[in-house]
């Protein structure tokens, strides 16, 4: 009785309070909840695992006294979450199967764990353009063969990353993804491009100093200088990949990091 209650709560956390956040996202996850619980367990059906990780976790979320816009948060990530694993699913890819979504001695799985971590930091993320890069740490590594401690370790990151700051790492990982913008779409230009703006230069400092997922060959932000190197690390590029930073929209990168889009007279995105 309780699964099932739990299910109808998280149903109804998606179709009231997801629509403010994620209303791209809320058709797909309500389809991927669609399906009848006993029936998906006895069939063996690929998303159980999901499917209860999610019903147990948002239904126990919801329980709690959440604001209205706790509520609204909550709701679009779970709804980023199915959304993303029925997209995956439809593209042909596999759910794990190494024992993540398996109970260990206290009843808990590393799915559940991992979820629990990811909807409370969407919870209380004011900052809420980062609520699908958070929910894609959790959509990623369900389908990954990433260890929970490494994605417990990225979600940990995630939490101290503000907005600009997931702006710039797409930036630095993927420069050409900006052709329009000067500088930006030329590896050799982009330190130089990024010292015009100090604030943007001090993040580079500390995604390098403090959160060691950008490299580079600079140690303070006066060495930062036309001819420097940056890049990301080997764990800022797991970061990138379980956040699927690459699906940021260019123009809020561009908003981001410029304070407006800026084009190139003779180009257009």
């Amino acid at each position: 009785m309780r699964e099932q209650t739990n299910r109808d709560k998280l149903l109804a956390l998606i179709r009231q309070h997801g629509p403010g956040i994620a209303s791209s996202a809320v058709t797909g996850a309500l389809g991927f909840l669609a399906g009848d619980p006993t029936t998906a367990a006895s069939l063996g059906v690929v998303s159980y695992g999901v499917t209860k990780a999610l019903e147990k976790v948002g239904g126990d979320v919801r329980d709690r006294k959440l604001s209205p816009r706790e509520q609204m948060r909550v709701g679009a990530a779970c709804a980023f979450v199915a959304a993303e694993v029925q997209e995956r699913l439809d593209r042909g890819e596999r759910l794990r199967d190494d024992g993540f979504f398996t109970p260990d001695e206290t009843d808990r799985s590393a799915a559940e764990e991992l979820l629990e971590g990811v909807i409370l930091e969407c919870e209380r993320e004011h900052e809420e353009r980062k609520l699908r890069f958070v929910s894609n740490i959790f959509a990623n590594a369900v389908f990954l063969d990433i260890p929970a401690a490494d994605a417990n370790a990225v979600l940990s990151v995630a939490e101290r990353l503000t907005y600009r700051q997931i702006c710039l790492l797409s930036v630095v990982r993927a420069p050409g993804r900006f052709p329009y913008v000067t500088g930006f779409s030329d590896p050799d230009k982009l330190v130089e491009s990024l010292t015009e703006y100090p604030i943007i230069a001090q993040d580079l400092v500390q995604l390098q100093r403090t959160l060691g997922i950008i490299g580079s060959n600079y140690s303070t932000v006066r060495q930062l200088e036309p001819g420097g190197f940056v890049g990301l690390t080997a764990f800022g590029d797991i970061c990138f990949n379980l956040m699927s930073l690459d699906t940021i929209p260019p123009e809020d990168v561009l908003r981001q990091l410029l304070g407006s889009v800026q084009k190139n007279d003779s180009a257009a995105p």
